[in-house]
């Protein structure tokens, strides 16, 4: 007898129909079979539930199809508020590992220091400082394979966020070009540094050993401040993808409360439903209430905070009317009920324009500060170039002996002064700069 097989579903939250999709299967009566279906294709409302089966029918015309189905299994989507909070965690992880390995970085180079010092106190390299250095290479590895995590951990999050909101195109610019300076923190020279030791160790070649500890102290050095840099542009960026959620989010929420004010004017459902309709909404603004207070309080934790605008009002009225809307459904007012529903709808749509508008503002007007700052930094770099030059001709003409020499000498250590402080206000603004490259950095610190 001959059989049609179906995999069977239906959207259990929205009361669909059921749905059949046809089986490709063999002629035979028993037969073990697999069959692929994304489920996250078939449930995209937020947080629907949906119910699924196998179901096969013979095609008996003499006394009847007949069905045999499987056991009915049951998935739901996630809701995007329980997507917000994965993601929320998955951030906390990364940022989390970036601080450590920072400290970890700091504690590589201490090390390498107290090695080198061991080294020139000795005439010959004894076991315990080989095995010493091993063991400072090996952690040095550890490093290189945290820095993999971390780019592994950094595209999970990506991918997260596109299940929640696709980045618009200037996020998506900012998060591109975030990535680089992730997936490039472990430089392909600092490894080859890393190798290079351990060859050293094994020829026991002190005196190039330590040159070579002194080469990868600088260059943990480079990697600690990208990694600092990293850790600030990716807090930074968070902020804007939480804000730009939260006015999605919001505006959902406008659409719905909208829906709910015209069954509750309609009197199309029971007072139970409509208040519990209510109920829910309530709970997800209060929610949203909570994810915006976190966000703000980040805001403030950055290094050069954006300049946002207060919601707080927006918020209070907003739960005004939505409490206002519940109390009146429970008196079966539901012209009331309804009209604060439809106030609380407008409100959110406000708040959610505001919010995007502010951040707009927020980001044009560090955007011109840091112009003027990199002109800044340009004008003193001209400046010092130009002292330094002058500088270095007037040591020509003194030897080290004669009295002006030593005024020279001061009037260079000033000069390296002022350069650190030029190196450190252009590794602030890199840090609110993700479009400063990073050999930038690189080049002035040396």
């Amino acid at each position: 007898v001959s059989q049609s097989r179906y995999f069977v579903y239906k959207n259990i939250s929205t009361g669909s129909a059921l749905k059949y999709l046809p089986v490709n299967i063999g002629k035979g009566s028993d037969e073990i079979f697999y069959y692929m279906v994304d489920l996250r294709s078939l449930v995209k409302g937020d947080g629907d539930e949906l119910e699924y089966y196998f179901e096969v029918w013979d095609n008996d015309a003499v006394n009847g199809k007949k069905s045999s189905k499987s056991q009915v299994f049951k998935t739901q989507a996630p809701s995007e508020q329980s997507l917000r909070k994965e993601t929320e965690s998955g951030n906390k992880s990364l940022k989390s590992k970036m601080a450590q390995m920072m400290k970890d970085l700091e504690t590589m180079q201490k090390r390498g220091s107290e090695l080198k010092r061991e080294l020139l106190e000795n005439e010959q390299m004894d076991w315990q400082q080989q095995q010493k250095l091993k063991e400072f290479i090996a952690e040095q590895k550890k490093l290189e394979q945290k820095a993999e995590e971390l780019k592994q951990d950094n595209a999970q999050q990506n991918q997260k966020q596109e299940n929640i909101d696709p980045l618009d195109e200037e996020l998506l610019k900012k998060q591109e070009e975030l990535d680089k300076l992730i997936n490039s923190i472990m430089t392909p020279e600092m490894k080859d540094l890393v190798k290079k030791l351990e060859e050293m160790v094994k020829q026991q070649n002190k005196d190039a050993i330590q040159n070579q500890l002194d080469k990868m102290k600088m260059g943990n050095e480079q990697i600690k401040k990208e990694l600092d840099r990293s850790l600030e542009q990716f807090k930074q960026l968070e902020i804007e993808k939480k804000i730009n959620e939260q006015t999605n989010a919001l505006q959902k929420l406008a659409e719905k409360q909208k829906e709910l004010s015209q069954k509750t004017l309609d009197k199309s459902e029971s007072k139970e439903s409509l208040k519990q309709q209510q109920d829910a909404l309530n709970k997800e603004f209060e929610a949203l209430q909570k994810e915006i207070k976190e966000t703000e309080e980040k805001n403030k934790a950055l290094e050069t905070p954006l300049d946002m605008e207060s919601t707080e009002k927006d918020q209070q009225d907003i739960e005004q009317n939505m409490d206002e809307s519940s109390e009146n459904i429970e008196k079966k007012q539901n012209k009331k009920a309804s009209d604060a529903q439809k106030k609380a709808a407008d409100k959110m749509e406000e708040m959610a324009a505001k919010m995007k508008k502010s951040l707009e503002q927020a980001q044009q007007e560090q955007e011109e500060e840091d112009y003027y700052t990199l002109r800044q930094i340009l004008e003193n770099l001209i400046e010092l170039s130009v002292q330094q030059e002058t500088l270095m001709d007037q040591m020509k003409e003194n030897r080290t002996y004669s009295p002006k020499f030593v005024e020279l000498s001061a009037k260079q250590q000033k000069l390296k002064e002022s350069a650190k402080m030029v190196e450190d206000s252009l590794l602030a603004l890199s840090k609110r700069q993700i479009h400063i490259k990073s050999f930038v950095n690189k080049e002035i610190g040396n």
